[in-house]
């Protein structure tokens, strides 16, 4: 025997969900049909329950509600497909509901465990389209898909049963010999805060890709971008939605407009277009190195005699975490001079992050060598009111850290803190004697005789502004290639940035030039300028701004 609070508790459970979806799923035209119908299942069970005191066999009883509520969906697809609309509907019909389980509930102390049935379904609807997008439009394994879902390979193989006699119906009335689905992919760069905001993150299959792509400088309807790509219409609609409600529900990738096409709202450049920017920026990198040269043997006894907290005698260790800053000063003199001469009548977009995407082609072998800066903040830890840290990364060394990272938590830049002005190793724990050992490999810190030293850059906060002019004060010395090359630059713009996207012409410029640093640090370091870090995971790159 089985009363009604077991079964809200007991057997609703994620399992039978599932069972009861994968028949749903199995029988509808797509992902919300079978959401709608598993929640009037879910209802007629529980209304059935409340009228019987008890329950013998409880798998048998509910489904035979299931299969009559199938029946009753049948009957009232057929009548709307004939464009009838009855008089009197009886109560065996389903009838139209925005949220069907919520209507039904009628005192407080069901609602948490109806709100728990609502959630598995809406679940069980994303996670039978993911797999059937998983298998058979981003073309991945069985073994694959499980693995990526975290669930066994027998499960993904009854999601497919139950999903395929519709959709495969649809996906092998393809041609394949004349498929659009391009098998192209993106490489993701981005400008800004991406903790707050970080879209991609909804963008990283195959198929996600080539919707976006085909929105790239084109609005198109849903029924356009099933057409181009040859993917079943349903699909199309559902990636639309999650491309435009993006990671955090407002920042998407696409953006619908008033006539119901969809464009992109970021900027995505074909990596051969790249290329032709990259090889024109390229003819100015001598050049580009010889001003770095001559400033630095300008300004090197200041740079030297800098009021570091740590001690640092090398030169080129220290230009390591002022080179990016120097090379961005020639995407900054090229926006500015750009955007007073061509853009001053657009008011730029402000954002949190600015994605970009370099689009390749699979099968094709691409570089985009570059180099990422992150920062992260933090106040009151180690006795300092607050810590600034940022670090580069790249061809040459792996990042120490992402932005978001909290330093409270992280018990090697913790240790590298605590060793300003020295920590002696006899005072630590061996559990502090380990963690100072692992941030002795990987860069924070260095052993000299007994005591504990920051192997990376540690500058008071008071003097921070100096230590940023000694790249900030580079940036005149390049205006002169900004002089020469705005004009030629701005039919790259023209060309390759769509009209609807001019209010991020400063990011284009900035995005297109991503390689450059990465061919101004190899320079430099053939010319000796700087050194070759002897391992990925260094101190080379990496600083940190103090406060008492």
């Amino acid at each position: 025997m089985v009363d009604k609070d077991t079964v809200i508790g007991k057997y609703l459970d994620k399992d039978f969900l599932d069972s009861i979806y994968g028949f749903a799923y199995k029988r509808c035209n797509n992902s919300c049909e079978a959401e709608d119908l598993c929640s009037e299942i879910v209802v007629a069970i529980l209304q059935s329950v409340r009228n019987c005191d008890s329950i013998d066999n409880f798998y048998a009883f509910t489904w035979t509600i299931t299969h009559r509520k199938y029946a009753d969906y049948c009957e009232k697809r057929r009548i709307s497909s004939e464009n009838i609309i009855p008089v009197d509907l009886n109560d065996g019909i389903i009838s139209i509901k925005t949220d069907p389980i919520g209507a039904y509930i009628e005192n407080e102390q069901e609602k948490s465990q109806i709100k728990r049935i609502k959630k598995e379904i809406s679940f069980l609807a994303r996670m039978y389209r993911d797999v059937m997008i998983m298998y058979y439009i981003d073309g991945m394994k069985i073994s694959n898909i499980a693995k990526k879902l975290h669930t066994s390979e027998t499960v993904i193989k009854q999601r497919l049963f139950s999903a395929r006699n519709i959709i495969r119906k649809e996906v092998d009335k393809m041609d394949t010999k004349n498929i659009s689905l391009k098998p192209i992919r993106m490489i993701w760069h981005g400008d800004g805060d991406p903790v707050k905001s970080h879209p991609y993150e909804k963008a990283e299959r195959t198929f996600s890709q080539n919707v976006l792509y085909m929105c790239k400088d084109t609005p198109r309807t849903a029924k356009e971008i099933s057409e181009l790509l040859n993917i079943p219409m349903l699909f199309v609609e559902e990636e639309l939605e999650i491309q435009c409600n993006g990671s955090n529900g407002s920042d998407g990738l696409l953006k619908k407009l008033d006539n119901g096409k969809y464009i992109s709202t970021f900027i995505m450049l074909d990596y051969n277009d790249y290329d032709v920017i990259h090889s024109a920026v390229n003819r100015y990198l001598d050049r580009f190195v010889d001003k770095i040269s001559n400033y630095i043997d300008e300004k090197k006894d200041k740079i030297l005699s800098f009021s570091y907290l740590n001690k640092h005698e090398d030169l080129r260790f220290i230009l390591w975490s002022l080179v990016n800053r120097m090379c961005w000063s020639m995407g900054w003199q090229l926006s500015d001079k750009i955007i007073a001469e061509y853009y001053s009548d657009i008011k730029l977009a402000k954002k949190d992050y600015y994605p970009f995407g370099f689009k390749l082609e699979s099968g094709k072998c691409y570089s985009v060598d570059s180099y990422g800066c992150d920062g992260i903040d933090a106040d009151n830890v180690c006795g300092y009111s607050h810590i600034h840290m940022c670090n580069i990364y790249g061809k040459r060394k792996e990042p120490h850290f992402h932005c978001g990272l909290n330093i409270s938590l992280s018990a090697p830049i913790q240790m590298t803190i605590r060793a300003i002005g020295g920590l002696d190793i006899e005072s630590l724990s061996e559990n502090e004697k380990e963690i100072a050992a692992k941030a002795i490999e990987t860069g924070y810190l260095k052993k000299e005789g007994d005591r504990l030293y920051p192997k990376i850059l540690v500058i008071p906060f008071e003097n921070s502004s100096e230590f940023y002019s000694f790249a900030s004060h580079f940036n005149p010395q390049v205006a002169e290639f900004a002089d020469e090359f705005a004009d030629e630059f701005n039919k790259y713009i023209k060309k390759y940035l769509p009209s609807h996207l001019y209010d991020q012409v400063d990011k284009f410029i900035s995005h297109t030039m991503v390689g450059f640093d990465s061919d101004v640090i190899e320079k430099c370091i053939d010319r000796g300028i700087l050194y070759a870090p002897e391992n990925s995971v260094c101190a080379e790159g990496t600083f940190m701004v103090v406060r008492k």
